[in-house]
């Protein structure tokens, strides 16, 4: 058995499903979190820059969805280098998921830029992964 070709597909695998799986979760909170409520900001609080050294913020709100008070940070991030777009204390419109009311968003946009090369790249390693061992597996039989 060749264990270089073994290991290589396993790492694809893991690579393309974690990057493909990172752009659909994203998309499918973005269209979970449909229903338009409004919310205090509370703040925000900002990251550590990361490899690409860029600070980002996250923004905290509370908010009422149905008889129940909530708070929490939005699923999105926003850069801090941009202004900052909410003041604490102030009313914005927020989306919240009915489903799961603590997950909520701060914009409607529906699909960035970033999901589309996340499901492009991850698709890309998740179908060289299957050609590969599509084709390993046709050399072995014959």
């Amino acid at each position: 058995m060749n264990w270089g070709r073994v290991l290589m597909l396993a790492v694809t695998g893991a690579f393309g499903g974690g990057i493909f799986y990172m752009g659909i979760s994203d998309w499918i909170s973005k269209l979970s979190c449909r229903e338009q409520i409004t919310g205090r900001s509370l703040g925000s609080r900002e990251q550590k820059p990361g490899v690409n050294r860029v600070y980002y913020r996250e923004e905290r709100f509370e908010y009422w969805y149905g008889e129940r008070k909530y708070s929490g940070y939005a699923l999105e991030q926003f850069q801090s280098e941009r202004k900052h777009r909410f003041q604490t204390g102030e009313i914005y419109p927020l989306y919240v998921n009915p489903a799961k009311p603590k997950q909520f968003r701060c914009t409607r946009q529906c699909v960035t830029g970033r999901d589309i090369i996340y499901i492009a790249f991850g698709g890309f390693y998740l179908l060289t992964l299957s050609w590969m061992g599509i084709a390993w597996i046709l050399s072995r039989i014959g």
